[in-house]
């Protein structure tokens, strides 16, 4: 038989923990594990309808300091069921890791709301310990933490550096990252690259780009990149330019609530038809979709009120 480690609740040894949740069901115990081993869970008999035999496990270790979020640390698979016993042939090749084993219903790991739960808590401390949980996950392939890792490489004050060249650097690093999770089918990352190409952030401006990626993002119901689609047809320098189909785009993100298409349609009222002094009713437009965005909590529309207060052109 197998070469067995047996995970008992209310174990003795307090310093390795594993946790396995079957529907709302939670049992602790412990156990050290190491690749190739497998895991006895033993557990209620009322229970015995959440795990199945090929049932994929996910391990974690807690991170120190964070109140109880966890880093994915390995994996397993539920081999056999005996009753109120299971056993998981462990693929985890780190020994002696204090783990939490969560076994779905579905059959199926998922790591979204851990990554999340990592992200959340990196942006609340900005720590390098998050950080490298939300790298090691990337460098995995990981689509999502790919896509964090595009967003929190832009604000990692850890890491800074006093070269001029240092805030160019890291949003090259964040454009990577991007392009890494919208190869695989991200569309919260297609959204991020196609800004970025259209203003040429970490990449060179490459508006044919940002169309490519923005029109993947909004054919997949990104009410965000819509937006932002309609403003690239309303750049000046894009040879693309259409004026009709930014608007219809603006108007379409707008009547589902877009605070970003408010913005889009402020600028153009305030910049485009409002540059001379004798355009004050287009700036009167404009400022109306600043105050719009604004009142839904869009940041940059708060700061161009306050700068249009500081500096009014009128």
């Amino acid at each position: 038989m197998h070469s067995y480690i047996l995970l008992a609740v209310l174990s003795i040894l307090p310093f390795l923990q594993t946790s396995l949740t079957f529907a709302a069901t939670e049992i602790t115990g412990t156990v050290t594990a190491k690749r190739g081993d497998s895991v006895q869970v033993t557990f209620a008999p009322h229970d015995t309808a959440g795990p199945k035999i090929g049932d994929k496990v996910a391990f974690s270790k807690e991170i120190p300091g964070t109140g109880g979020i966890k880093a994915k640390a390995g994996e397993g698979t539920v081999t056999e069921i005996d009753g109120a016993t299971i056993w998981v042939k462990t693929s985890d090749n780190r020994p002696n890791l204090k783990m939490d084993a969560v076994i779905q219903a579905t059959g199926q790991v998922t790591n979204e709301m851990l990554l999340q739960q990592i992200y959340q808590h990196y942006l609340k401390n900005k720590d390098a310990e998050n950080y490298a949980l939300l790298e090691g996950h990337a460098r995995e392939g990981n689509a999502q933490a790919q896509y964090y890792m595009g967003l929190a490489s832009v604000s990692k004050p850890h890491l800074k550096s006093e070269a001029t060249d240092w805030f160019v650097n890291i949003l090259k690093e964040s454009a990577q990252w991007f392009r890494l999770a919208a190869d695989q089918g991200h569309t919260g990352a297609m959204l991020e690259l196609g800004k970025y190409y259209h203003i040429g952030f970490g990449v060179p401006t490459d508006y044919d780009k940002a169309l490519e990626y923005l029109t993947r993002a909004s054919d997949a119901g990104i009410l965000e990149a819509t937006a932002n689609l309609g403003s690239l047809y309303l750049n000046f320098f894009y040879k693309g330019k259409d004026e009709q189909k930014g608007l219809r785009l603006l108007q379409k993100s707008i009547e589902q609530g877009s605070p970003d298409a408010m913005y889009f349609l402020g600028n153009y009222y305030y910049e485009n038809l409002g540059a001379y002094p004798e355009d004050r009713k287009e700036r009167e437009e404009g400022i109306k979709w600043y105050k719009k965005a604004a009142q839904l909590g869009h940041g940059v529309a708060k700061r161009k009120l306050e700068d249009i207060k500081r500096y009014p052109r009128d």
